[in-house]
């Protein structure tokens, strides 16, 4: 009977020491993700003079280039050098005016998860990176640019897109700004819907203007009680749009899209 009393008292003492090890082994992953996440946020404060502003605008102006008479070239609010320095595959930033959105924007030429679970420098990240894949160009001319971010459940990197299911929150914020080294575009949103889980760029050929303009005109026929629309927004077959995609919290069957009709353009 001593023995066998020895013998469970043995293995609940292992059974303590393996579950204090794990948690000590979480605790310390936890630690380690949120330390990060602060690195990040203080690199971006760094490199960026934009702050997520707050614009009440109820208008954007149409399309047309911005470019001085004088000739000055574009000098980019955001520091392009200092983050290559951090990466190479970091190719411009996002803006959102009245969220908290203000990040860089990477694309891995070859391998499209790389930064789901990756900050941009390439470390491993639970909150990851906003990215796009190998299959849009990094010059957004593409008739449809897909960007794609965690909805985290702190509020960080694409939680923030859901505001825009409101409809008082999307008739007063609209606008996003995208950053290059050498432009910065301008962006009225739309859209904002919840979506399957489908590939767009693998269901649409977008390059196709008569598929694009029938794609278009089907995104105001979504009815669902958390949609956003303004019909109000000029769009047509030649129009560059941005479409940011971020989870749906507790559905992974499907996404929520916010999509946005380039309005300006400086360089």
């Amino acid at each position: 009977m001593k023995g066998r009393k020895k013998n469970k008292k043995r293995i609940w003492l292992i059974v303590c020491v393996i579950a204090l090890l794990g948690a000590a082994v979480c605790g310390g992953i936890l630690i380690g993700q949120k330390l990060k996440g602060q690195e990040l946020e203080s690199l971006y404060e760094s490199v960026s003079e934009t702050t997520p502003t707050v614009s009440t605008s109820a208008a954007i102006p149409a399309l047309e280039s911005t470019e001085e008479s004088t000739d000055a070239p574009y000098v980019s609010p955001i520091d392009f050098d200092a983050l290559h320095e951090t990466s190479e595959d970091i190719y411009a930033w996002i803006e959102i005016p009245g969220t908290n959105i203000n990040y860089p924007i990477v694309q891995d030429p070859d391998d499209n998860t790389f930064y789901l679970r990756r900050s941009p420098d390439g470390e491993d990240f639970t909150g990851g990176s906003i990215f796009t894949e190998n299959y849009n160009s990094t010059d957004f001319t593409d008739p449809n640019t897909i960007i794609y971010g965690h909805c985290m459940r702190d509020g960080t990197m694409f939680a923030e897109l859901h505001n825009f299911a409101d409809a008082d929150f999307i008739s007063q914020y609209h606008e996003v700004i995208i950053y290059t080294p050498n432009q910065e575009l301008h962006y009225d949103v739309f859209a904002a819907y919840p979506y399957s889980d489908q590939h767009l760029l693998f269901l649409y050929d977008f390059t196709d203007k008569k598929v694009f303009q029938s794609y278009l005109e089907g995104i105001f026929d979504v009815r669902d009680m958390h949609s956003q629309l303004r019909p109000e927004v000029a769009l047509d077959a030649d129009s560059k749009i941005i479409t940011l995609s971020t989870c749906m919290q507790n559905d992974n069957t499907r996404r929520f899209l916010v999509q946005a009709v380039l309005t300006e353009q400086k360089s």
